[in-house]
């Protein structure tokens, strides 16, 4: 099992009916995450495998903070009142021991840095998202072999989405959604960027 202690506080201001900035400060004690360990060179049935698999890590801590905001331009006329932005900005930092002994890591899966920034737009039935998320590289496994290990990393990237919906009555919408919009690949190295692994794309 994963757990967990976990503390938490936040700060909140509504700068109007519309409008809110705030900032969070957060801190977890996890014990057991789980993570995944390569080991190459492993026969099975007189095949060589690179065998990964999940794998109990001791206990870890994550600290971090975040900061944000969202408001609505509704001291703007008409239409234009309908618009708005959210933003909001993530630091983590997070250590623990790995399955290797003596071997320091970050928890897996975790960026350091990651940030969202969204368009929206509300007004007369009609409702839009347009959302960019970024994350910086995290630390994704370990590999071993001859002896020598090493992290794997997933480098940073970014996210495009958009969606809009229209409400014809008021039990009846329309709605058309984009998923990853840049065609954003993502791609995995071993130690560092001129080792590269895996390089994969979810399409639009």
């Amino acid at each position: 099992p994963l757990r967990a202690d976990q503390a938490d506080i936040s700060l909140e201001y509504y700068l109007s009916r519309t409008a809110s900035v705030y900032a969070a400060g957060f801190y977890r004690k996890v014990k057991g995450f789980i993570f995944t360990t390569v080991t190459p060179g492993v026969v099975i049935d007189g095949i060589t495998y690179n065998l990964s698999q999940p794998t109990n890590g001791a206990s870890g801590d994550i600290k971090g903070v975040e900061v944000g905001g969202q408001s609505f331009f509704d001291f703007l006329p008409g239409a234009l009142s309908g618009f708005g932005v959210q933003a909001n900005y993530t630091y983590i930092n997070s250590e623990t021991p790995s399955a290797v002994a003596g071997f320091i890591t970050p928890l897996p899966n975790l960026s350091k840095h990651s940030f969202n920034v969204s368009g929206l737009y509300e007004k007369g039935g009609l409702s839009a998202r347009v959302a960019y998320n970024y994350r910086s590289k995290f630390y994704q496994g370990l590999f071993t072999g001859d002896g020598n290990v090493g992290l794997v990393y997933r480098k940073g990237y970014g996210w495009l989405d958009a969606s809009i919906n229209y409400d014809i009555t008021p039990n009846f919408t329309v709605s058309l959604e984009g998923s990853n919009l840049l065609r954003t690949a993502e791609a995995t190295y071993y130690v560092n960027e001129t080792r590269p692994g895996a390089v994969s794309v979810d399409d639009r």
